[in-house]
């Protein structure tokens, strides 16, 4: 098999406005089938959710992806072995339900 992979993922509604869901994700890709290099790439996402009633829906994530390889490039096109991101979005519907 050239590649094969787990996910992990959790929601946890701590109260009816706020939500944290964390997540982890395991590949195999010896072959280098599915990213042109032989690694085991993994990643680790923390997820902070806010939905304010009748207005948007805030995210934070910090997400730290990592490898046994170099393979992620920093701001100065470097390649490292981990990189660590930060977002932030928000979301609004139009429609009453989603």
């Amino acid at each position: 098999m050239p590649w094969q992979g787990i996910c992990l993922y959790a929601r946890l509604q701590v109260t009816p406005v706020f939500a944290f869901t964390p997540r982890f994700e395991y590949l195999d890709d010896r072959d280098a089938f599915m990213t042109g290099t032989s690694q085991k790439p993994k990643e680790l996402t923390f997820t902070a959710e806010a939905k304010v009633a009748g207005g948007p829906l805030a995210r934070f994530e910090l997400r730290r992806d990592f490898s046994d390889q170099a393979f992620f490039t920093d701001a100065s096109g470097v390649l490292k072995k981990g990189r660590t991101t930060l977002t932030a979005s928000a979301v609004y519907s139009f429609a009453t339900k989603f």
